[in-house]
């Protein structure tokens, strides 16, 4: 549980901090692959995070499982990260299918 603040704190922080840094119309094509890149890492990154949490048994499978499934919606909220959403579905997509994360996520 004392990983929790963390993963909120890094929820809450790290994507706004990109939305600004970069708007959408008028980023070129190295501005667009980063911010893909950087959505794909925070969803499978967050995912990754929590598996592995629950693997070692520090949280419940069935609360990991809840937060990874609500994670690409939170950030889809976020104005701009609508033109994410195709990247952040296959970042979940990915994780679902991880070997090691596959127990806990299915």
């Amino acid at each position: 549980m004392k990983y929790l603040p963390l993963l909120g704190a890094l929820l809450l922080s790290a994507s706004p901090a990109l939305l600004l840094a970069v708007p959408v119309k008028s980023a070129d094509n190295k501005d667009i692959e980063r911010i893909k890149g950087f959505y794909y890492g925070y969803v499978y990154g967050v995912g990754t995070f929590l598996c592995g949490l629950a693997i070692d048994k520090e949280i419940d499978k069935e609360y990991a499982k809840k937060l990874f499934a609500d994670l690409p919606n939170m950030v889809k909220k976020q104005s701009d990260s609508k033109y994410w959403a195709s990247t952040m579905d296959n970042a979940y997509r990915d994780i679902l299918r991880d070997v090691v994360c596959k127990e806990v996520y299915q």
